[in-house]
């Protein structure tokens, strides 16, 4: 038993250390299930002390996880080291990037029995290249306001309005307002719509 505990006590320190350096480099939180296994994954002992460390043992969720974090302590040291920070950090804001973030924070807190750290940050990678290629949104050009007509030359606009839903008396006024501006020679532009209610 001794043999075992210390083959895996060194990457379970390793992976102490990794954890808790890529835990505060992001400003997360250092209360979860995985960095919780892992410190107590090196309270190494010797001799008669190590099996009474082990027959007092309490996990921190179940033995089987403490188990797991252990066995696959080099593993994730490696994930946690070979993983693209920048490129997660790149999109971490908000919308797709924020949820990625929060992918990775949940996967940092988790057990590896839980989730595999590796494949979380490999799928995290995976997204976020997938954000970062994505073209982006381009609003379409807004439609520039129509062009006034043109005026012939020697003319001059004696009057110019611009009015839209009039009821009936009001749409009288003004057009006993341009009546007597209607006389020869003059050129009136007009465009209208007239609503009514419909049948049925």
């Amino acid at each position: 038993m001794r043999d075992a505990v210390a083959a895996y006590l060194e990457p379970c320190r390793t992976l102490l250390a990794d954890l808790t350096d890529q835990i505060s480099a992001l400003g997360l939180s250092a209360s979860g299930h995985r960095l919780a296994n892992a410190r107590l994954a090196v309270q190494g002992q010797e001799g008669p002390a190590l099996v009474d460390t082990l027959a007092s043992l309490t996990p921190v969720t179940s033995l089987q996880a403490l188990a797991r974090s252990m066995v696959a302590a080099t593993r994730v040291s490696h994930a946690i080291a070979d993983n693209n920070w920048t490129l997660l950090e790149t999109v971490w804001g908000g919308g797709e990037g924020a949820r990625i973030k929060r992918a990775v924070a949940d996967a940092l807190a988790a057990d590896e029995l839980v989730t595999s750290l590796a494949d979380a940050l490999k799928q995290a990678q995976a997204d976020a290249t997938r954000l970062i290629q994505r073209p982006p949104v381009v609003d379409p050009p807004l439609k520039p306001p129509p062009k006034p007509p043109l005026i012939s030359k020697g003319k001059t606009v004696l009057k110019q309005d611009n009015r839209q839903g009039l009821e009936v008396g009001e749409a009288r006024r003004v057009l006993k307002e341009i009546e007597p501006l209607l006389r020869d020679g003059v050129t009136l532009d007009i465009s209208y719509r007239i609503l009514g209610e419909t049948d049925g």
